[in-house]
């Protein structure tokens, strides 16, 4: 069996993802794929579902409109924040100027190409290649962090991006690598972060305070802490996107009434269509009260297979968690 990075393994899924949305489960076209990566068919599908938490079968079942119709639920109203999101107003992003550093990178995903940018403070951009209006990502990370200080380093934003997306090899696959040896910048940014974690903890400024928090460099054993940057009400319209269950949908109606303002439809998409954190502000998880997906920043495939993905994994943690069956 090939061992595969995990850019090999996003792009392995993103082909496979590709065909079940365009074609379902066809085993001919699976079959090709698998051969041209070097695998079995029943290798790639091992895989897939160990990525997705479902086999291909009930991922393309997950795909079907009435299906994410029947995933509406309504945000959490008493769920508590989660504890590693800091929020600046645009106010205080422009008043830290360059003393905020942003480091990036491109990277493979499942969903296509993805661009990924975090700070000292925490993860403050995940967006894909081209946005659905034609907007470059790092045309869209420059307007929204237009003051800080925008450095390229993809050994930062790399171990990022394989926990965001799921791309764990197989336990035998990763048996055979060696673990990869970390490039000078990052020892020298893991060495400060050693320091530092003893004697720092995360500021969560709920009105835009500026305390600092930690290393670039985030642990594999603690959450990934967001940094987010919006006007008060954009703020509120994430936290409440946030609130809903991983698997689930809701309308644009419960979450306007969820930030207080039933009347603001059409601001809450806006809000929702702006967050910097794709899919860790699950954006994707708002549809029309009658279950229609119309619009999505990315494309409406990228929405559906989204939560698709969702799907498998509340799957999976529920089928987890059941009793065993009596003896």
């Amino acid at each position: 069996m090939p061992a595969l990075d995990s850019a090999q393994r996003a792009r392995l899924l993103a082909d496979t993802l590709r065909i079940l949305q365009e074609r379902g489960v066809d085993d001919a076209a699976l079959d090709r794929l698998a051969d041209s990566a070097g695998l079995a068919l029943e290798e790639l599908r091992r895989r897939f579902t160990h990525w997705a938490g479902v086999e291909p079968e009930r991922f393309v079942a997950f795909l079907a409109p009435d299906h994410i119709a029947r995933q509406l639920a309504i945000p959490a109203p008493d769920a508590p924040d989660p504890p590693v999101v800091e929020t600046l107003s645009p106010a205080d992003a422009k008043a830290l100027g360059e003393r905020l550093v942003i480091r990036w990178g491109w990277h493979d995903s499942p969903f296509g190409r993805a661009l990924l940018a975090t700070s000292e403070r925490g993860l403050c951009w995940l967006g894909f290649a081209t946005a659905e209006d034609g907007r470059d990502g790092l045309a869209e990370l420059a307007a929204f962090w237009p003051d800080a200080q925008r450095v390229a380093d993809d050994g930062a934003t790399r171990p990022l991006a394989d926990r965001v997306f799921g791309l764990t090899p197989l336990p035998e696959e990763g048996a055979l690598r060696p673990p990869p040896r970390p490039s000078p910048a990052a020892r020298e940014r893991e060495t400060g972060s050693l320091v530092t974690r003893e004697n720092r903890s995360l500021s969560r400024a709920s009105g835009g305070g500026l305390g600092r928090g930690k290393n670039a460099v985030q642990s594999a054993n603690e959450p990934i802490r967001l940094l987010l940057k919006g006007t008060d009400f954009q703020i509120a319209v994430w936290r409440a996107l946030m609130r809903i269950p991983i698997g689930a949908v809701a309308s644009y109606e419960s979450l306007a009434q969820a930030v207080g303002n039933p009347a603001a439809l059409r601001a809450v998409g806006a809000a929702g269509g702006r967050n910097p954190l794709c899919l860790l502000v699950p954006c994707h998880r708002a549809i029309q009260k009658s279950g229609i997906i119309h619009r999505y920043r990315y494309g409406v495939p990228c929405k559906r297979a989204l939560l698709a993905w969702e799907q498998g994994k509340r799957e999976r943690a529920a089928a987890m968690t059941e009793p065993p069956p009596p003896a």
